[in-house]
């Protein structure tokens, strides 16, 4: 058996500054949780707590090193490291992006029902989180020339000691690893418990209305920390998986496949 953690471009700590915040919704102010923060292609960054709390350290950047701030369905925002650093705001606003799309409606003579992906329970190859990077995240690309309207994802733990998980799922258009755009309109949000991460766990999707031409990326993200315990995914090797190390940091590929898919309506 082999265990393999994410540490996708992780570097080493020489000087350190650090950034507290909150991230609010520009008009109702409310806040907006589970936001991605992190330094553009580096491997700093976090996600903010259900409050919209977050505080991040800056390490050994440059003054022209970019922090992005960003949630699905709203408007991302950038600074400079060196400016967020001097202002140091107690708030941070993101606006809401309108997005009207037409639910997609599905003719099941014109289209049939496939599966992608990887859907092994074997233990041979796990695949862990390191449990302080929030944003972390780890998936497969999916081959697919036609259009498709996602009905599910699954996805196989080999591993889980904590009482309950909650985590992200995301889908990225795919032309090139340095070519991911998330389509999602809105966030997909997964919690289940230690119970049901003992078996194959397939979440509806229908509601979320993802549809996609072309390859695309699924992934998981680990969004909040859990406490002690310790969370492993099955997977195989042979073709590549695609995970980065937190939040807008690089994506970089590994030379397995977790066990992660979808079902999905494809045109025929």
């Amino acid at each position: 058996m082999k265990n393999i953690f994410l540490f996708f471009g992780l570097i080493n700590i020489v000087y350190a500054q650090s950034f507290s915040s909150r991230v609010l919704n520009s008009a109702t102010k409310e806040p907006i949780p589970f936001v991605n923060i992190g330094v553009l292609n580096k491997a700093q960054g976090t996600v903010s707590n259900e409050t919209g709390h977050f505080s991040l350290t800056f390490k050994n950047l440059s003054e022209n090193d970019t922090l992005k701030i960003s949630s699905i369905g709203c408007k991302s925002k950038f600074y400079l490291v060196n400016e967020i650093l001097k202002s140091r705001p107690e708030q941070v606003f993101l606006e809401e992006e309108i997005i009207n799309l037409p639910k997609l409606v599905v003719n099941p003579i014109n289209y049939k029902l496939k599966k992608f992906g990887v859907d092994t329970r074997s233990k041979t190859v796990q695949i862990g989180f390191a449990k302080e990077l929030l944003g972390q995240e780890i998936g497969i690309v999916i081959k697919n020339n036609k259009r498709a309207n996602i009905e599910s994802i699954f996805m196989n733990f080999s591993f889980c000691s904590y009482d309950s998980l909650i985590f992200r799922v995301n889908f990225y258009s795919f032309k090139g690893i340095d070519k991911l755009e998330n389509i999602l309109i809105k966030p997909i949000i997964v919690s289940i418990s230690k119970k049901e991460a003992q078996s194959r766990v397939e979440i509806n999707l229908k509601d979320f209305n993802v549809n996609i031409q072309g390859d695309f990326l699924v992934s998981v993200e680990h969004i909040k920390v859990l406490g002690k315990g310790e969370l492993l995914l099955s997977s195989k090797f042979g073709g590549k998986s695609y995970g980065r190390a937190t939040s807008h940091s690089k994506w970089a590929q590994a030379p397995f496949r977790v066990s992660v898919g979808v079902t999905a309506m494809v045109e025929k």
